[in-house]
């Protein structure tokens, strides 16, 4: 099994280092990361300093988050894709190897329990939800980080979403098991998610998030009173508190 794991970066150079090093800690297995730069270049230079044969990466400034991802995608030479931002961590060197026992047996979308830690204050809270085709209809309860699959399934299924920007994840989880492929799941916290202070506050990206929602929603015939990421998270907040 070879993994291609899809790190699109957006002038993040210190996280995007400390996100490359965990994936190189990993053992036993065949791996290497494309790399998709959509900022100032920073990103092709901390892949040149590593100077790491397995990192690649490419210039693709100012398309957004998901057109980054599927640039990377076409790019990948793996059987198999992970998702990982540049901000984001593979928390335990055997997590791919994890990944693959999940595998062997049959194509499917895995994903693992994590920890979400706050950029700001540093607190951290277990992320431990699990999700079936039915409340993946309701809550978005699956971390995009770590999240593998066959790369053939880009091929039945097309490419990432662009319309709906950030829930471009949630659709995809959607699609994936419309098409009945099943969810497995690693059981113990193995990737770090961070969450950064005031990240989408504004009003314009409020509206853009909305937007989206609604065009999610629209497109698999969701109710528009349903979870996002952030409101499943800010319940585990108060869950810790």
């Amino acid at each position: 099994m070879h993994f291609s794991v899809i790190t699109p970066t957006y002038n993040r150079p210190e996280y995007l280092l400390e996100e490359l090093r965990s994936i190189q800690r990993q053992l036993g297995e065949i791996w290497e990361v494309v790399v998709v730069d959509d900022g100032d270049g920073s990103g092709i230079q901390v892949v040149r300093d590593l100077n790491d044969s397995r990192i690649k990466a490419i210039q693709n400034p100012g398309t957004g988050q998901v057109e980054a991802r599927n640039a990377g995608v076409r790019l990948a030479n793996g059987d198999h894709i992970v998702l990982l931002d540049d901000d984001d961590l593979l928390a335990v060197p055997d997590y791919l190897s994890q990944v693959k026992t999940l595998l062997t047996t049959e194509p499917a979308l895995v994903h693992s329990f994590g920890w979400m830690i706050e950029e700001e204050g540093g607190n951290r809270h277990l992320w431990d939800l699990k999700a079936d085709p039915c409340s993946l209809r309701k809550d978005n309860t699956l971390l995009v980080a770590g999240l593998t699959y066959p790369r053939v399934f880009h091929k039945e299924l097309g490419d990432f979403d662009a319309t709906v920007g950030g829930y471009f994840d949630w659709d995809w989880h959607l699609r994936v098991t419309a098409a009945g492929y099943p969810l497995k799941t690693i059981e113990s916290p193995s990737v770090v998610y961070r969450i950064h202070a005031g990240s989408g506050s504004s009003k314009v990206k409020a509206k853009r998030r909305k937007h989206s929602f609604e065009l999610l929603c629209r497109k698999h015939g969701l109710e528009t009173n349903i979870k996002n990421h952030a409101v499943v998270f800010s319940e585990l907040r108060q869950k810790d508190s």
